[in-house]
């Protein structure tokens, strides 16, 4: 998400807002975007419905897998400091685009935690 946040002034010139959408308790959702620096709208959805919706999946595997081990052993490594997970740390996210007509533009559904769609790619697709 610091990556979007980054890009936040050509988010804004292609007319798109960011939305952020956690399954987390409002207090911990607030803690979570000031420790990351993004000042998007954050919507909670508690029960999962939009998750549901958008056909966004659970797995403790591809969210405790190698990958994400290695990942956060390489954090640890260079000295991050790591939280424990607050909420259900098996369910995976995703990247959607939503146009002004309420069409999906993009929909990109996580593989596992790490897995996010580059932010050029996020503004290529906007520009089309």
């Amino acid at each position: 998400m610091a990556q979007v946040a980054a890009h936040r002034d050509q988010f804004q010139a292609l007319e798109t807002d960011v939305v952020l959408i956690s399954f987390m308790d409002r207090q911990f959702a607030d803690l979570w975007r000031r420790e990351m620096g993004v000042n998007f709208t954050m919507l909670i959805d508690r029960d999962r419905k939009v998750y549901t919706a958008y056909g966004l999946q659970r797995s403790f595997w591809r969210s405790w897998g190698l990958k994400n081990l290695w990942y956060y052993a390489r954090a640890l490594l260079h000295g991050q400091a790591l939280k424990r997970p607050q909420d259900d740390s098996t369910q995976l996210g995703g990247d959607f685009l939503v146009d002004k007509n309420g069409f999906l533009r993009l929909v990109y559904a996580s593989k596992d935690p790490t897995d996010r769609p580059d932010v050029a790619y996020l503004l290529d697709v906007l520009r089309k």
